[in-house]
């Protein structure tokens, strides 16, 4: 049987003395940067997270460009540009949350995406949105380190530290409506993927113009350089909610990318199956009530300014928007 059709519970490092060396030496690096006077402050673990965590504190601020202005301009605000097609990352799970994919969802399809290319993996960048739900969506991005380390151990390839995980803000949670409010609901996203342990991050801007652009980059220079977001790694370590978030989420995932790799592996059609379905009892949520897109199903403004959003990214799948269920 593959290894990786084992429960969660199956894997631990092999050499588990080897591997808390490791880690020691990443803490005693650590230590001795902060007595220097560097500032850095110690590696935190969480339970759930194992060994699976060890990274510099901070993360690169990203700007997404569509040409050479707009590079030049993100670059002048403080920004590392990505171009959106000759940057994407070799596992991009954007595309399924875009299409109305669930937390569970996106992750198992990370495992199953990760499986035949556990080999490579020392050259995989990652990349996932972060949507609404603040606490869920940090839980994310640690579960998917956790299931990084898992599937690894599990296929026998070379254990290796994730090299990049590139968080990226919602496109589904943007309105046309009311534009300023993308702002705020930028803003607990991309608290939501720096406390997640994000090593890239992309705030989508607002509205499709060059000052929403800047003020992206500047969200982001203000959590770094105001809020010393970039000071701490994994700050919500031991918090229980969210390590049981954590786990919750690698468990649930791990079990569904099973199912998956049982049935041959993750085929476009499934995947598209699997959103499709997702969105559809999202999509009724929002419609009954249970769920509220500000501005537009709750406490909406009448003759409020409407924008263009610009692109949400290449993809063969349908990128949906929470907005668009009221249209």
């Amino acid at each position: 049987m593959d290894p990786l059709l084992a429960p969660l519970d199956a894997f631990a490092p092999a050499d588990l003395a080897a591997w808390q060396a490791q880690v020691g030496e990443a803490l005693e690096s650590l230590r001795r940067q902060t007595q220097a006077g560097d500032r850095k402050p110690l590696l935190a673990t969480g339970p759930s997270l194992e060994h699976s965590l060890i990274r510099e504190p901070g993360w690169k601020v990203g700007a997404v460009a569509a040409d050479d202005d707009q590079a030049s301009a993100a670059r002048d605000a403080g920004a590392e540009v990505i171009f959106a097609a000759e940057d994407a990352p070799a596992l991009d799970l954007a595309p399924y949350h875009r299409a109305g994919a669930s937390p569970v969802q996106e992750l198992a399809f990370f495992v199953a995406a990760l499986h035949p290319r556990a080999s490579e993996a020392a050259s995989l960048s990652v990349g996932f949105e972060v949507g609404r739900d603040l606490f869920e969506e940090i839980a994310k991005l640690r579960a998917a380190r956790v299931l990084w380390q898992k599937t690894l151990l599990a296929t026998g390839a070379d254990l290796v530290p994730l090299p990049e995980l590139r968080a990226t803000t919602a496109w589904r949670t943007l309105t046309t409506r009311e534009p300023m409010t993308n702002v705020l609901r930028a803003t607990t996203q991309a608290y939501a993927a720096v406390l997640g342990g994000a090593d890239t991050l992309v705030v989508r801007p607002h509205a499709d113009t060059e000052k929403a652009r800047r003020l992206a980059i500047q969200l982001q220079l203000v959590l770094r350089h105001e809020g010393h977001l970039d000071r701490s790694v994994d700050p919500l370590a031991g918090s229980y909610l969210v390590e049981a978030r954590t786990d919750a989420l690698a468990r649930a995932a791990w079990g569904h990318a099973r199912t998956i790799l049982e049935a041959g592996g993750l085929e476009p059609a499934f995947a598209r199956e699997e959103c499709d379905a997702s969105w559809e009892a999202w999509a009724a949520r929002l419609r009954s009530g249970d769920a509220h897109v500000l501005g537009v199903s709750q406490h909406p403004l009448e003759g409020a300014q409407v924008v263009d959003l610009g692109d949400p990214g290449p993809s063969d799948l349908p990128a949906r928007r929470d907005e668009e269920v009221f249209a």
